[in-house]
């Protein structure tokens, strides 16, 4: 009989499995070192015998020997590409990968050059263009930073790594006609007098006294229990059969979409704070527009789904994939969590820095990742070769390149990490892609200033400076400053002057047909760092270096509807490609290179591991609750193999699109956790941490043998929870889904 809580079928069907499997050979899983199995967060594979699938690495391959070799091309050689193409080398060695690049060089944004300083005896000068830095995740509600350092550990990039470091973290904004400083730091009484003489002198403040009193009363949650009225009423009517009208009661407040500058309006009842200082920030990060871009697609997301659904003190939004993401990397099968231990290691050293570069910025990571590749047998790297056509063939899909000629390049899956205008554009047939082609980028003119020999940022050092759209006489269409001579990874390797890197257009230039060469772009940030800073060209006596280039279409528009946009063009790519193609990067996840990565981790994954793959996303069939968890364990259980004919993996990736987050119920997708109970983050409880504050593991008391194990089995649980022995103190944790999971209607 199935209990009558779903927590409770939950646990029995956890008990069942470990009985089954305490008569098994099983080998007993005892890591080196602490992770999420010592601290008692066991995934569910621990509960399987090893003829389950964890020896998936050698009978896997012999399963696999009579099929042929899975061809699968990687389009676009930038960070996410790299990183599908990686984590395929690593994860379907029985498949032969091939990437294409249209440019002669592997990166995409990221891009730098050294170049000498004076006379060339006074060293070289480090000039990037792109991303050159890094942030901790340990603040984040997201697990992105995780497959960051499973990638460093990979490449051995340990002892390469760098916090940037100068005089002062101080951030500022420009307006109306001077920079003002924005609150940053530890608070001290000599910050908060500096603070509060600016909020009563500064107009950059105009309106924030009223709106901080708006949100502090609109964001009152003192009223909510630990489980909310609304989610209350959610349960009792499942319980009860009647869950229709609280489901799509509960949807209808996710799913609802709104631009950032509506979303803040409505909370602070005071548009000038937008305008003063929310859209520096958003120019900072994606170069857009406030009143365009998804308030739930930035980085205001975890404050929008806190509106939209408030929860209790201490919880938070994530993405349910997120907690998938977690246990396959510290307990996946094989290569998967290889770095298990590696990742523990730097995530907790996370906890004590901000940002994180190498030498040469970001090219490091780069060039370490392509040099990997040209060390693998089964991955084939085709840079000057862009694709101009893709095409659904039968039982396969059809490449075309300048290269190809009339025999075009048949592949068994294509990943794309183009951008996705530009994907809807060389799709066949043409005009297959609609949602697709409807998706925005915004163009950067990045240029690079060096004024060798002196310090020209005055009082002013720090970070550097955003400029709001409310800042009047912005011709040039600037979006901030870097102060790149305040935030070095090797100051003695670094020539004396002052280093500046001007961001110019954005959605400032959108509806430009032509956009500025290097020259002028190079004259535009000189007008822009002499009206904000005060440099003049002839500053200096020896002549200043400059660099330009103009990145179209390099950061992608997540404007409002974009869940709703990358829903319908999951429909149109299963349509169009029978779900042999898939698409992976920044045009459809978040913006940033480790977001961007996470999603060369999922396309891969989605390919090579798709029975894991599936937890995250193929459930919108699946009943909620115990019937949903318990095929997640099933699935676990039976392992990573095919059947016989090779016809299971086939079955399997039918379908792929990378986009089914989007075709669920964000209901299903979305779901609200415990800050404390999140690993590697600052909130997190000491009982889950691996280190202590100097860097030791913390040791851990494990069960010893079956007899220890049996009697925890029969402790107690509470509410669905389960109890494990950490030490000798005891916490609760809740198994992977055991949240409410709601789904779509299969109508």
């Amino acid at each position: 009989m199935v209990p009558r809580l779903p927590e409770e079928a939950f646990i029995a069907l956890l008990r069942s499995v470990y009985r089954n499997a305490r008569h098994c050979n099983r080998a007993r899983l005892t890591p080196r070192t602490p992770r999420l199995s010592a601290l008692g967060c066991r995934t569910l594979r621990q509960y399987a015998s090893t003829g389950a699938g964890d020896g998936d690495d050698d009978g896997g391959a012999a399963r696999r020997g009579n099929t042929r070799t899975k061809e699968i091309a990687v389009l676009g050689g930038g960070i996410t590409g790299l990183t599908t193409a990686h984590y395929l080398a690593r994860y379907a060695p029985d498949a032969h990968v091939t990437l294409y690049e249209a440019r002669d060089k592997l990166g995409g944004w990221i891009d730098a050059v050294r170049v000498p300083a004076g006379n060339g005896r006074d060293g070289e000068v480090l000039l990037q263009r792109g991303p050159r830095m890094l942030r901790s995740g340990s603040s984040s509600n997201r697990y992105d930073d995780l497959v960051l350092y499973d990638v460093i550990a990979s490449l051995n990039l340990q002892n390469a790594m760098r916090h940037p470091s100068g005089p002062s973290d101080s951030r500022y904004l420009f307006y109306p006609d001077h920079l003002v400083k924005l609150p940053s730091g530890e608070p001290t009484l000599g910050g908060v007098l500096e603070a509060a003489r600016s909020f009563l002198r500064e107009p950059l403040w105009d309106g924030c006294l009223g709106a901080a009193l708006s949100f502090r009363r609109k964001n009152d949650v003192s009223g909510l229990t630990v489980i909310s009225d609304k989610f209350a009423a959610l349960q009792n009517a499942r319980r009860n059969g009647n869950d229709d009208y609280m489901l799509e009661r509960l949807e209808r407040r996710l799913a609802r979409d709104e631009s950032v500058a509506a979303f803040l309006g409505r909370v602070l009842d005071d548009e000038r704070p937008v305008r003063n200082i929310v859209s520096g920030m958003l120019h900072g990060i994606y170069g857009g527009d406030a009143h365009r871009l998804s308030a739930k697609h930035t980085v205001l997301d975890r404050l929008w789904y806190q509106f939209a659904s408030p929860r209790p003190r201490g919880q938070v939004w994530m993405p349910r994939k997120d907690w998938f993401l977690l246990y396959e990397l510290m307990d996946g099968v094989g290569a998967v969590s290889a770095n298990a231990d590696e990742i523990v290691r730097l995530a907790e050293r996370a906890l004590g820095w901000k940002l994180l570069a190498f030498d040469d910025g970001l090219v490091t990571l780069v060039r370490a990742l392509v040099e990997d590749l040209e060390r693998q047998g089964n991955v084939t790297v085709k840079c000057g070769e862009p694709v101009t056509s893709v095409t659904k063939g039968d039982g396969c899909v059809l490449i075309k390149t300048p290269k190809t000629g009339d025999q075009p390049a048949k592949y068994d899956h294509v990943i794309s990490t183009l951008f996705s205008k530009h994907l809807a554009k060389i799709a066949q047939p043409a005009n297959s892609l609609p949602s697709l082609a409807e998706t925005h980028a915004v163009t950067i003119m990045v240029v690079n200033l060096w004024y060798p020999g002196q310090d020209l940022l005055a009082s002013n050092h720090g970070f550097g400076y955003l400029v709001p759209t409310a800042t009047p006489n912005n011709d040039e269409g600037a979006l901030g400053v870097l102060f790149d001579s305040d935030l070095t990874t090797d100051p003695a390797r670094s020539p004396p002057g002052t280093k500046l890197t001007v961001m110019l257009g954005g959605h400032h230039w959108d509806g430009y047909r032509y956009f500025p060469n290097g020259d002028t772009g190079i004259a535009m940030a000189m007008s822009v760092v002499r009206k904000h800073l005060g440099i003049e060209p002839g500053t200096t006596a020896n002549e200043v270096h400059a660099r330009a280039r103009l990145c179209r279409d390099c950061l992608p528009q997540h404007f409002v509807g974009h869940r709703a946009r990358m829903a319908a063009a999951h429909d149109e790519l299963r349509a169009a490609f029978g779900g042999r193609l898939s698409v992976a990067g920044p045009s459809y996840t978040a913006i940033g290179v480790a977001p961007a990565m996470r999603a060369g981790w999922e396309a891969a994954t989605r390919v090579a591991r798709p029975r894991s793959a599936t937890l995250w996303f193929a459930n919108a069939h699946k009943e909620p609750d115990a019937e949903w968890r318990a095929w997640c364990v099933s699935t676990l259980l039976e392992g990573e193999g095919e059947a016989e004919g090779g016809k299971q993996r086939e079955e399997e990736l039918a379908g792929h699109t990378g986009l089914e987050e989007f075709a669920v119920y964000e209901a299903a997708a979305m779901m609200p956790v415990w800050k404390k109970d999140l690993y590697f983050r600052t909130w997190t409880r000491p009982e889950r941490r691996f280190t202590d504050s100097e860097g030791r593991w913390i040791e851990r008391e494990q069960e010893q043998d079956d007899e220890e194990e049996e009697e925890e089995e029969q402790e107690p649980e509470t509410d669905g929870d389960q109890k494990v022995r950490v030490g000798k103190k005891s916490f609760r944790v809740q198994p992977p889904g055991s949240g409410n999971v709601l789904h779509k209607d299969s109508t």
